[in-house]
């Protein structure tokens, strides 16, 4: 009958030494190394911490029903459409005859996917430029709690005579710093009223904001030709995307991801040294009691 060998283990001897001897003393500083080594390994290959992390995050978005649309034409005075009533003390006169918003929810899920939004007037001179506000009610609450009015800016030069103009983009956030994962980013401002700021100084405030709305991706179809008893017709979609948030990760995410970085390491370095004081005590360069599995059994 065939014999195999199905199993093998090792025989453990067991190394006794004296407290104030060289051996023990090289054990100790083998023991310091084993723990130590990890923290130097990971700190030159970037540390354990994670200074920033990214997530996605569908917002709740609506809009406020409030816009600023402004109509530059040559050697005319421009037009303006817009929800408030006044600019620096002086009254807005409305020139759009219809303006239509509508929001949509496609996927029917509670949020709102995209804002339809459109101005119509008549004119008897070409348009030249124009600069069109939104704004929204924007709020995100899954790792960072975040409530602010975001307003976007949407400028276009015309370079030939158009009786339409079809804007499409994407409304983001613009960050101008990380957040902490902790905190509660309330920043809904209902200062933005033009009798209050200026149109310069409602820009330039926008953009110092911790947050603020911008429009990505954006594309523009016009329709070319003018025909001045046609009206004249301004669109933007809006769309709703997806949000990608920059963080600082708070102490227990950090942990989470530290712990198993020191393990790995910690791990091949145990074996490294403990294969190196084997062979040390093997080979007698340590001095030192061995004590035989079979000697305990006596």
């Amino acid at each position: 009958m065939p014999i195999l060998d199905i199993y093998s283990s090792n025989i453990k001897y067991l190394y006794r030494v004296r407290i104030c001897s060289i051996s023990a003393f090289v054990v100790l500083i083998a023991v310091i190394f084993t723990l130590v080594t990890p923290f130097i390994f990971v700190y030159h290959a970037g540390g354990f911490w994670i200074r920033t992390r990214t997530y996605w995050e569908k917002p709740n978005v609506h809009f406020k029903h409030k816009y600023f649309l402004l109509i530059e034409q040559e050697n005319s005075n421009p037009m303006i459409c817009s929800t408030f009533t006044h600019y620096k003390d002086n009254a807005i006169k409305d020139d759009c005859h219809i303006v239509k918003i509508q929001e949509v929810d496609n996927d029917k899920n509670g949020f709102q996917d995209l804002l339809h939004f459109e101005a119509v007037f008549f004119t008897s001179k070409p348009i030249r430029s124009l600069m069109l506000l939104l704004f929204f009610n924007y709020e995100l609450k899954e790792h960072i709690h975040v409530v602010l009015e975001a307003m976007t800016v949407i400028e276009y030069t015309v370079a030939h005579e158009v009786q339409e103009l079809h804007f499409i983009g994407d409304l983001m956030l613009r960050q101008n710093n990380v957040l902490l994962h902790d905190e509660i980013y309330y920043l809904e401002d209902n200062s933005t009223d033009l009798n209050t700021f200026s149109l310069s100084d409602l820009l330039v405030e926008n953009s110092n904001r911790l947050l603020s709305g911008k429009i990505d991706n954006l594309r523009v179809f016009p329709k070319l030709g003018f025909i001045k008893d046609e009206p004249v017709r301004v669109k933007a979609e809006v769309f709703y995307v997806t949000q990608s948030m920059n963080y600082q990760p708070g102490f227990w995410e950090e942990m989470k991801w530290a712990w198993m970085q020191y393990l790995s390491i910690l791990v091949v370095v145990i074996y490294f040294v403990r294969r190196g004081l084997t062979r040390m005590f093997a080979a007698k360069r340590l001095r030192s009691y061995i004590v035989v599995p079979w000697d305990k059994i006596k």
